[in-house]
């Protein structure tokens, strides 16, 4: 299974030290460029197992061209929400 994430979700689990269970749940962990730019501008006790978890697990995918139809749909997103869905759509689905 792959996971691709937002940002909220990832600040949300490093707080509470928990960021290195989508290590155990998922093959890959995925962010867009938008959400790793907003995650390096964390600051907080939690901003080092955000760290680690960049350099342990977490990759950096860019985005393909995405269809007009998700576009549209996303207009109203900000742009790491937007991001994410957006690489989700473009991913291969298989079924595990």
């Amino acid at each position: 299974m792959k996971i691709v994430s937002n940002t909220g979700p990832l600040i949300g689990l490093a707080k509470i030290a928990q960021i290195s269970l989508l290590k155990s749940m998922a093959e890959e962990v995925l962010i867009p460029p938008a959400v790793h730019r907003e995650l390096l501008g964390k600051f907080g006790p939690e901003s080092e197992e955000i760290e680690r978890a960049l350099r342990d697990f977490i990759s950096v995918r860019q985005l393909k061209p995405l269809e007009s139809e998700v576009e549209v749909a996303l207009v109203d997103l900000d742009e790491g929400e937007r991001q994410a869905i957006g690489l989700a759509s473009t991913l291969e689905l298989t079924a595990d």
